[in-house]
């Protein structure tokens, strides 16, 4: 049984006089997009619960890999999806699963086409 350490936040970068901040979670192997999501959940929410009126965006990076049948190669890049532009005015909560939720179909989409 593998066990995991608890997820962290930390502020990574600010710009004009930490007018815009930028937090950073760093993943761990064994998590794909949904269920780092969910682990990630409660620490981005209680970030947010002191942030209110403020602009929000998610930006997941994932890296993704693909088997490309003719060549035999394992083609990997990293993506990022991002969340729409959100005001945090209502719920944490419901602003996070809509973020997360915006995330998930880019997610999708992109497995979909086989990009």
């Amino acid at each position: 049984m593998k066990f995991y350490k608890p997820f962290e936040i930390a502020e990574t970068k600010s710009a004009l006089k930490k007018f815009s901040i930028v937090y950073t979670i760093q993943g761990q192997d064994g998590y794909d997009e949904r269920s780092f999501l969910n682990a990630v959940k409660q620490t981005v929410v209680d970030l947010l619960k002191d942030h209110h009126e403020t602009k929000v965006k998610i930006i997941l990076h994932c890296i993704m890999e693909r088997y490309e049948i003719r060549s035999g190669k394992i083609i990997t890049a990293e993506e990022p999806f991002h969340s729409d532009i959100m005001i945090n005015v209502k719920s944490s909560d419901d602003l996070y699963a809509d973020m997360a939720q915006v995330i998930s179909e880019k997610n999708n989409q992109v497995q979909k086409n086989g990009q």
